[in-house]
């Protein structure tokens, strides 16, 4: 099990309130997500210095707002309520796909003393240079979203003029 370069350090006699938060925007991957929560349990419990402060996970929920994310919603207000010091998250894309949703919630968390570290990226929210990075791979992850809709679009557009079309039958029954 790796060690992750979480910059926070915990107080003495005290071990940090860690936590971890999974998304997965296709409710069809349910194994991507299960693996998630199965890793960063074990990431978890198997350092000494950290207390498990839950997992959180959102499925199939896009990224781009924070509104629909439940889970989300409530890690953000157990962290203000001082029940976690800190949040691992798999990757920012995972965290938020919106440029202004990532950086605000960055800096409110920050700004209580909360961190956030993203392991793929292998960024610390309490890393000074962190925000300059933050951006950037936030607007990747952005643009990445509205290439994907972009592509369905054309994909639907596309099949409709071919004369092929998609009717859920799921929802109907």
């Amino acid at each position: 099990m790796e060690t992750l370069k979480i910059i926070k350090k915990p107080e003495p006699g005290k071990r940090l309130k860690v936590c971890a938060y999974a998304r997965i925007s296709n409710a069809n991957r349910e194994s991507s997500i299960n693996e998630q929560i199965d890793y960063y349990t074990t990431l978890i419990f198997n350092n000494r210095n950290w207390e498990f402060a839950g997992i959180y996970a959102d499925e199939g929920i896009s990224g781009t707002t924070t509104q629909a994310r439940k889970q989300f919603l409530l890690m953000i207000e157990k962290a203000k309520n001082g029940l976690i010091d800190v949040i691992i998250v798999k990757s920012i894309s995972r965290f938020a796909r919106n440029v202004m949703n990532l950086l605000v919630t960055v800096q409110e968390l920050t700004t209580i003393g909360v961190e956030v570290f993203f392991e793929k990226e292998g960024i610390s929210t309490m890393d000074p240079q962190s925000t300059v990075y933050l951006t950037c791979w936030a607007q990747f992850a952005e643009e990445e979203i509205k290439s994907m809709s972009a592509n369905k679009r054309w994909r639907d557009e596309k099949n409709y003029r071919d004369g092929i079309y998609h009717i859920s039958t799921n929802q109907m029954l």
